[in-house]
């Protein structure tokens, strides 16, 4: 994913470096993206709407999330109306809590700020 540093594979090179980039989780959990074009930010795992990721605020949607990984601009479009969401969850029939849930996840991402610039974080 752009803008990350790769994961730590290796026992080669500096061993700052290796263990700079192995508390690297540590550092992006705890940081607060804004969003641009969406492409850096992970829609389900990165804090860019609220208080913390959607996967633990709405883990009973993520279940069923069809792209887990996925970034914010997977999961939107933008036409002369604004933004249109598409959050592609897999379930067949959906209980009355997970809409519960599911109707707080699109009202949450129906007021985020999408930018036009570059991703960031703060």
């Amino acid at each position: 994913m752009g803008g990350r540093p790769p994961d730590v594979t290796t026992t080669y090179g500096c061993s700052f470096w290796r263990g700079s980039l192995a508390s690297k989780s540590l550092f992006f959990s705890s940081v607060r993206y804004c969003v641009g074009q969406g492409n850096n930010i992970r829609f389900w795992h990165d804090v860019w709407c609220g208080e913390e990721p959607f996967s633990l605020r709405f883990h009973n949607i993520f279940r069923f999330a069809v792209l887990k990984e996925g970034t914010v601009i997977d999961h939107m479009s933008m036409d002369a109306n604004g933004v249109n969401w598409n959050l592609q969850v897999c379930r067949r029939n959906i209980r009355e809590s997970e809409t519960i849930s599911l109707n707080a996840l699109t009202d949450a991402i129906s007021i985020a700020h999408i930018g036009d610039g570059d991703d960031s974080w703060e």
